[in-house]
Order: C-alpha cells, then sequence, then structure tokens
C-alpha cells in the first residue's frame, strides 16, 4: 500500500492559501485504486465503494482521468464511471450526465476561505436502471459553500488537514408511478491536493450515513 504523504497547511488564518498540484489528487493517479468504506448513522458498516483509476491523459498541472467504480451494498454490487479534471489547480468531480448529455461536477478550486461560495447550483435530470427497470433521477445541488478551513481528519488510510465544504442535496427517483424525494444536508472533508477524505449525510438533523476514505493503493 502506498503511502499518502500529509498535507501541509502553508498559512494558519481566515484562509487557506495553497498550490494545488494536479498530479498528486487521488483520481488522477493511473491504475491507482482508492476505496471508501460506508456506514450508517449508528457506526456499522453498510458497504464499500471502489475508484479504479483506468486511464490518466494531459501533462504537468492539466490532468483528467476516468474511473471503474464499484459500489457494494449489503452483496449487491454495481459498476458506475467516474470523470475527473483538474487544471490550474481547480479540481472538477463529475457528477453525472443530464439525459441530453450536459456533464455536471462538483468544483474544488484553490485559495479557499470560510463562507466562499462554490460553484454555481446544479439541476438535471438523469437515467439509470435498478433491477432491469427505468429509473429517472432528479438531481439538485445548491448553497454549497466553505464552512471551515482548518480542521483535521484522520482515518485508516493516513491523515490530512481538510476544509470542511457543506451543501444541499435534493434527488428524486421515479418508477412509473413511483417517485421517491431524499433531502439530505451533506458535510464534505476536502484534502486540497488530494480528494475528499471523509463525507457525512444528515436527514433532518440526525446522521444517516458516513464515508471514510481507507485505502489507497
Amino acid at each position: 500500500m502506498k503511502k499518502v504523504a500529509m498535507y501541509m497547511l502553508l498559512m494558519m488564518s481566515s484562509s487557506l492559501v495553497y498550490a494545488q498540484n494536479c498530479g498528486s489528487v487521488f483520481y488522477l493517479k493511473n491504475k491507482s485504486t482508492i476505496e471508501m468504506t460506508n456506514y450508517d448513522g449508528n457506526g456499522t458498516v453498510t458497504g464499500t465503494d471502489s475508484y479504479r483509476i483506468t486511464g490518466v491523459q494531459g501533462t504537468g498541472n492539466d490532468l483528467s482521468s476516468s474511473a471503474q467504480i464499484t459500489k457494494n451494498k449489503g452483496g449487491k454490487v454495481r459498476e458506475e464511471q467516474g470523470t475527473y479534471y483538474c487544471s490550474g489547480g481547480t479540481l472538477k468531480v463529475s457528477v453525472g450526465k443530464s439525459r441530453k448529455g450536459e456533464e455536471f461536477f462538483l468544483v474544488y478550486p484553490p485559495n479557499l476561505s470560510p463562507g466562499q461560495p462554490l460553484g454555481q447550483d446544479i439541476d438535471f435530470e438523469m437515467e439509470s436502471a435498478s433491477d432491469g427497470k427505468k429509473v429517472k433521477i432528479r438531481i439538485k445541488i445548491n448553497n454549497r459553500k466553505v464552512a471551515t478551513v482548518d480542521e483535521r481528519v484522520t482515518t485508516d488510510a493516513g491523515a490530512w488537514n481538510c476544509v470542511k465544504i457543506t451543501y444541499n442535496l435534493d434527488m428524486r427517483f421515479s418508477m412509473g408511478l413511483f417517485n421517491i424525494p431524499i433531502k439530505l444536508e451533506v458535510r464534505e472533508w476536502y484534502a486540497p491536493g488530494y480528494g475528499v477524505v471523509k463525507t457525512e449525510s444528515y436527514k433532518s438533523g440526525k446522521l444517516e450515513e458516513q464515508s471514510l476514505l481507507t485505502k489507497i493503493q
């Protein structure tokens, strides 16, 4: 297993200032594998998400990559594709593509400060499948912003100084006559120059799920 170098703060102030190196981001290292372990609100393991980087394009501080994502929840396995971009120190992680083919991203720019808004609100529809049946998914992400810039996170995979980011996530799953709405408050801990190492999802103020980076190979 590769050791992950600890990210060091360049300035202890109200702003996190750094020169993000695209080549050090987890998801932009060719043939690497990243594993996130998922837990329910009580801390019980519910599954894992494994990201295997299958190709990296570009040079220097202008890179893109693709990943094979394997989601295992309760023994039920689902395969997905992921796309990542980094240019000039700004990381973009694909959320998905609309039915018209437009791709949407979560953006992680350099030089983050508390209260700083992060990108435009996201609102699109996509299609998926569940047990052979077509499912329409409406995804809305809004009020995404920086909460704090100096939180320490330690997991089985390493330790990082992180930026805490919060946003609202609304999803609606439609299959035939059935509609299932889900509204969550999301908190994520992003290690500049590396990637997201921790995520928490809350429903009406109660912790519903947590994900931790537990393995890097």
